[in-house]
């Protein structure tokens, strides 16, 4: 049997061509790191236990202590209280509110934390809360709380993760898109009452 003819036929057998790449194409092999996601489920863990502390407050004294002590208010900010520019992502105003916030946190924190790493997540994360707080502070002096301005800090980041790399998601990039919109709706929409911060997220 001539060998140049086996040759040959291997290769124009249907299985070789199934795993013969096509002319011009460029098989690439990208390793994303391996994170585990500690500072997302920290984040989450603290902001629950806050709002616990709420619950609790209410129910023995009839006062959110909490609230009075961490959340958003532009008259106490002018008598030094700077910490609330970042404290105020820690309470919520209901079940509702937080589980929301905590979703859309978990969903987001989680991808971001793997390719950032758990530093650069939370300055992304605190650096949310300080742009929106400063938003709020100087058009509004309503009280409020809550962490969208946060996780809409994170769904920026999200986004130009996803724009800059979006060559690996594939077939997928339909569903993580819908998925991110979805998620960015439900807290736009909860977030416009009155004293959960929907003006804050502007910023």
């Amino acid at each position: 049997e001539n060998p140049r003819m086996s040759e040959n036929q291997d290769r124009s057998s249907p299985q070789n061509q199934a795993a013969t790449p096509p002319v011009g194409f460029v098989e690439m092999w990208v390793r994303i790191p391996k994170r585990k996601q500690w500072m997302t489920l920290s984040i989450l863990i603290v902001t629950v236990l806050v709002y616990i502390g709420q619950l609790i407050s209410n129910y023995l004294y009839q006062v959110d202590v909490p609230l009075t002590i961490i959340a958003l208010t532009s008259a106490l900010i002018y008598q030094g209280q700077f910490w609330r520019l970042i404290t105020v992502v820690l309470v919520h105003g209901s079940i509702l509110h937080i589980g929301l916030n905590m979703l859309a946190l978990f969903t987001l924190g989680r991808s971001l934390e793997r390719f950032y790493g758990p530093w650069r997540l939370l300055i992304i994360y605190f650096m949310g809360a300080l742009g929106g707080s400063l938003f709020h502070f100087y058009f509004s002096n309503q009280l409020t709380g809550g962490a969208a301005t946060s996780v809409f800090a994170l769904a920026a980041a999200q986004l130009v993760l996803f724009w800059r790399n979006r060559f690996l998601w594939g077939q997928e990039n339909r569903r993580i898109l819908l998925n991110f919109i979805g998620i960015l709706g439900l807290n736009l929409v909860i977030n416009l009452f009155p004293g959960l911060g929907g003006l804050s997220m502007l910023g």
